[in-house]
């Protein structure tokens, strides 16, 4: 199969920080690769120097850099196209630049605090302003646990249904989630308060749920 083979290497700066004994796969990348093999690897500005130096070699070997500026109006704009398809925020210009201003142009924390509002989980005013997904997931998740302070069950089931999806790591079968003690109406909640914190996908006959981003699992970790 000469296809192309499109290789996504996350998160590799923030583990080689953090898992001393990690060994980051794009330590072994060689100067050069077959023609149909292609690998991507996103990373922030603030990086361990051993992971900048081995960059920088793979850049001066011939490999494409590309710097996507949160703050720069192409990023800008992707952020707000992607706002723009909750109707709620859509017919309302004043509310769709507030949810940019509180969530720093950061993806992941618009759609999050987008969701919320359009849901009437929150409202604009009641939320910080920052960029840090942490400090949003915890007004949002306080918020939503507070609806169901008079039912302890309720509480129960959204911690089951993301600590359980947490250590999982890779997503979980619906069909699967019931033997986790995960009611199916706690994660259609889910799909309809916080949609971007899970990761709704099909690989095979039966979808699958997961977490929608790593920040999640980390947020969740340290707050559980």
């Amino acid at each position: 199969n000469r296809g192309i083979l499109v290789i996504y290497l996350d998160e590799m700066e923030r583990r080689v920080v953090e898992e001393p004994d990690y060994v980051s796969p794009f330590v072994f990348l060689p100067d050069t690769l077959p023609e149909n093999v292609r690998v991507i690897i996103p990373y922030r500005n603030n990086v361990a120097p051993s992971f900048k130096n081995r960059m920088d070699e793979l850049i001066k070997a011939g490999a494409r850099y590309h710097s996507l500026e949160v703050q720069g109006p192409t990023y800008r704009q992707f952020v707000a196209s992607e706002l723009i398809k909750l109707p709620g925020l859509a017919q309302d210009r004043e509310i769709l630049q507030g949810v940019l201003a509180r969530s720093g142009n950061n993806l992941f924390s618009a759609k999050i605090v987008g969701e919320a509002i359009q849901s009437g989980l929150l409202q604009l005013e009641s939320l910080p302003q920052t960029e840090n997904p942490e400090q949003l997931l915890t007004s949002l998740f306080e918020a939503w646990l507070k609806m169901g302070e008079s039912n302890r069950t309720f509480r129960e089931q959204v911690l089951q249904l993301y600590l359980t999806l947490c250590a999982a790591f890779d997503p979980i079968p619906l069909d699967d989630l019931d033997q986790w003690g995960v009611l199916p109406q706690t994660y259609l909640d889910a799909l309809e308060h916080l949609q971007s914190t899970l990761l709704f996908e099909q690989r095979t006959l039966f979808p699958s749920l997961g977490l929608g981003h790593e920040s999640m699992r980390e947020y969740l970790m340290s707050h559980f």
